[in-house]
């Protein structure tokens, strides 16, 4: 439980003088940006676009991060942080009926669920969740572009980027307010931690040793429409953060985006070690 609450980020200079007297087993670490861009244009064969970003406290690497796509399932992320945040919610206990919502809309990506959530929240509480967590791009309601075939009306429509998505999920928790914040922190994080088995696939694959994976994917009820997933990535004993987010559009298939997921997120988090150093 104890990667579920908010941990202390060492400040840059202090991390920095420290790379000094790390161990071989300790290394500062960056992703392989070479790798994932020469990985990015095979795949592109047989994906009509590709994006994606890490972030860290310190640091910052992409590849046509600022792109949007449609968000599919990604956007309950975003969903479970609005629901928590409202007012008849916040300030008290989460009860069975609130488990009853958030618990299938985040572990099994259950639609159903995820349109009573959103009948509470509305796309008024995503704009304001985005507006807070500094969001450029995030659009709902009428922002999406007619080639993407898919209802305004819809929040599987939003229009997300990885920019964005990086952003949010590094510090994914603090972006729960309230009295009952560090409960319902805990609950949030736990949901992302626990997705059913059967779509544990692309980033969960390559998730390195010594790490705790949060994440959330859209898949476009695999037809290959978009094949995206955001995490966090939390270290087990140093306290580091990494976010990491791809977005894929108009896959040749629902297996051929998930294999490009696992196989960028390996090259982007290769070296990412129990020990590592990250900035």
């Amino acid at each position: 439980m104890r990667r579920w609450v908010p941990v202390l980020v060492v400040s840059f200079c202090a991390a920095a003088a420290g790379v000094g007297a790390a161990s071989a087993s300790a290394q500062l670490w960056k992703p392989d940006v070479k790798a994932a861009r020469s990985y990015v244009k095979q795949r592109l064969h047989h994906t009509a676009a590709i994006s994606w970003a890490v972030r860290t406290p310190h640091g910052y690497w992409g590849q046509n991060g600022s792109r949007v796509y449609p968000s599919a399932s990604v956007v309950k992320a975003m969903l479970l942080v609005a629901y928590l945040n409202l007012g008849s919610v916040k300030n008290r206990d989460l009860k069975k009926s609130d488990h009853d919502l958030i618990d299938p809309m985040i572990q099994r990506s259950d639609d159903h669920a995820a349109n009573r959530v959103f009948k509470k929240v509305g796309f008024g509480g995503l704009r304001k969740l985005a507006k807070k967590v500094g969001m450029k791009r995030f659009k709902t309601g009428g922002g999406a572009p007619r080639s993407w075939g898919c209802s305004n009306a819809h929040w599987g429509c939003s229009s997300i980027d990885a920019d964005d998505q990086t952003r949010f999920f590094l510090h994914y928790e603090s972006f729960i307010i309230g009295q009952k914040a560090p409960a319902h922190r805990i609950v949030a994080l736990r949901l992302l931690n626990s997705i059913v088995s059967s779509q544990r696939w692309g980033i969960w694959r390559s998730k390195p040793d010594g790490w705790h994976l949060y994440c959330k994917a859209g898949w476009g009820l695999g037809t290959g429409w978009v094949d995206h997933q955001a995490s966090l990535l939390l270290q087990d004993s140093d306290g580091g953060r990494v976010a990491l987010t791809i977005l894929t559009y108009h896959d040749k298939s629902h297996a051929y985006g998930k294999q490009t997921l696992q196989g960028l997120a390996k090259r982007l988090l290769h070296g990412l070690k129990a020990h590592s150093v990250v900035l």
